[in-house]
């Protein structure tokens, strides 16, 4: 298991992963999201819907897809 850093974004904005945060955070943030790749294939993208949430990409949902 591997955790990576997007500090400026560029992956999530690549990847349709920004939500504006504007109002709340002044900004746009990641959406939280889960990505699994296996032999450099992605494999499963899990994205929370709503951001004050952890429904969809908890341990126990994602531990059970690998």
């Amino acid at each position: 298991i591997h955790f990576l850093v997007d500090d400026q974004g560029e992956f999530a904005g690549a990847t349709g992963l920004i939500f504006n945060a504007t109002p709340l955070l002044g900004g746009p943030r990641s959406k939280h999201y889960v990505m699994i790749v296996k032999n450099q294939e992605v494999t499963l993208v899990a994205v929370e819907e709503d951001p004050g949430k952890v429904t969809i990409i908890d341990a126990e949902t994602i531990l059970a897809q690998l």
